[in-house]
């Protein structure tokens, strides 16, 4: 249950396809679920959600699906474009910083991801990517 996700991305389709009827459901872009013990930095999601018909409802969020307990987990400097799904809305921990389309794709959000030192480069007409891709 302990981890860091750092300097992630997301531009795929997150789809619930399992028709499951688990108690225990959470997607996000960037990770389901997140406790006390986990981490979420300098990451962003263009993903959309998808359902398949006569799935169960579920917490889906843009950056993380669901917490344990939000107070205690680490969210911090992640993003997600702006018309994505979100079942916690306006809630900056579980959506991230909402940014549109346009910005996403410029220099300076390159920079927002980056702070002071980081691995994001500026792709033209793109989502940043990573220095080592």
């Amino acid at each position: 249950e302990e981890g860091a996700i750092l300097n992630c991305y997301n531009w795929g389709e997150v789809a619930d396809q399992t028709r499951a009827s688990s108690s225990h459901r959470a997607y996000g872009g960037i990770t389901g679920w997140s406790n006390i013990l986990s981490t979420v930095e300098n990451s962003y999601t263009t993903g959309q959600f998808t359902q398949a018909s006569g799935s169960p409802s579920a917490e889906k969020n843009p950056v993380i699906g669901m917490a344990d307990k939000v107070d205690d987990t680490k969210s911090v400097n992640n993003y997600s474009l702006e018309g994505i799904y979100a079942y916690n809305k306006g809630v900056v921990f579980y959506t991230g910083v909402i940014k549109t389309q346009a910005y996403m794709q410029t220099q300076n959000f390159v920079g927002d991801l980056n702070q002071k030192s980081g691995p994001y480069v500026y792709v033209a007409g793109s989502y940043p990517k990573l220095s080592w891709e």
